[in-house]
């Protein structure tokens, strides 16, 4: 078998991109406690910010700050996103290793269906957050992540769209006579 990478077309390369940036948006901070609780000498005080906003204004040291990871807050949906990433990237080994293209838009079909079902899931938990909205803030990764699921959606159905495109033909040496 002959590994070509110029099988690639564009829309497979964004997709296996997406795939990238959605297996490391897993691992950063998707959700921080929305409420600040520090214990002063008179009991509980209770900030209605951020916890990095509260940590500031009591002079607080703010690397002590918990934050949440998908793995730690959602519970199916995780697994969910790690089956899209790595179909992102399977679609882009399966375009280089196939000679037929049955396969690979067959798989483009599967990733575009779960990728946009996976995208409205995380952006349902965007809106609506795990447990008690009020107590956890959105943050960057939550964002990023769903951007990635939703790009791979836009490369697959791209890519499918896109099937009729010769790959073993280099476009300089076409004949449009």
């Amino acid at each position: 078998m002959r590994v070509d990478l110029r099988r690639l077309r564009p829309a497979e390369r964004f997709t296996a991109l997406g795939g990238v940036v959605l297996l490391t948006a897993l691992f950063l901070p998707w959700y921080a406690p929305a409420v600040a609780k520090v214990e002063l000498e008179r009991g509980v005080f209770s900030i209605g910010r951020s916890v990095p906003d509260a940590a500031e204004k009591l002079g607080l040291n703010q690397q002590v700050v918990p934050t949440f990871t998908a793995w730690q807050q959602l519970e199916l949906l995780d697994l969910l996103l790690v089956l899209v990433a790595l179909a992102a990237l399977g679609l882009a080994v399966l375009v280089i290793a196939q000679r037929s293209p049955a396969p690979v838009a067959v798989g483009e079909v599967l990733l575009t269906t779960l990728a946009t079902v996976a995208a409205f899931a995380v952006l349902y938990r965007i809106v609506d957050q795990p447990g008690d909205d009020r107590a956890l803030d959105v943050r960057y990764a939550a964002w990023l992540g769903f951007l990635a699921t939703a790009a791979i959606a836009r490369g697959a159905w791209r890519a499918l769209r896109d099937e009729g495109v010769d790959r073993t033909v280099e476009p300089s040496v076409v004949d449009h006579t």
